[in-house]
């Protein structure tokens, strides 16, 4: 009879431990949902969030950026230091660009881009009217080889 007695309060505890065990089982298949719903929502707000977090780094990095720019203004660069593809302002100056809130100076980004076209287009160039006699030789002997074979094809 002691037996039977030993055996209501220990198979309860064992329904209690089960009971919270389902339950944190239950909340926990929701974590990925709800941390997935809150970055979701962050970036529809024009994050919010990661802009209060990244705040103090990027407090840093605009001193940070001062600092160099008073130290570069020493030398013989003249442009004032600190400039950067991903400062909207250029650096060390505070410049409302109407563009909003860019992370990355994308105006910066396609000039860059232009210019690094540009040059290789005036380095084609420059090697088009330098070439040798024996290189200009070889483009002819390869556009007739050309016109060969797809005379051959049809």
């Amino acid at each position: 009879m002691q037996n039977l007695s030993t055996s209501p309060p220990v198979s309860a505890a064992t329904s209690i431990l089960l009971s919270s065990e389902a339950e944190v089982e239950s909340w926990r298949q929701y974590v990925p949902l709800i941390v997935s719903s809150a970055v979701i929502i962050d970036i529809l707000l024009g994050s919010p969030l990661a802009n209060m977090a990244l705040a103090p780094m990027k407090r840093a990095s605009e001193q940070g950026a001062m600092g160099d720019s008073a130290q570069g203004s020493d030398g013989d660069d003249g442009d004032g230091g600190g400039a950067s593809l991903f400062s909207a302002s250029g650096g060390n100056t505070k410049v409302n660009s109407g563009r909003g809130k860019e992370r990355v100076d994308s105006a910066a980004i396609a000039q860059a881009a232009l210019d690094k076209a540009y040059g290789t287009m005036e380095l084609k160039r420059f090697l088009e009217e330098n070439k040798t006699d024996e290189q200009r030789y070889e483009d002819v002997r390869k556009k007739l080889d050309q016109q060969m074979q797809e005379l051959d094809e049809e």
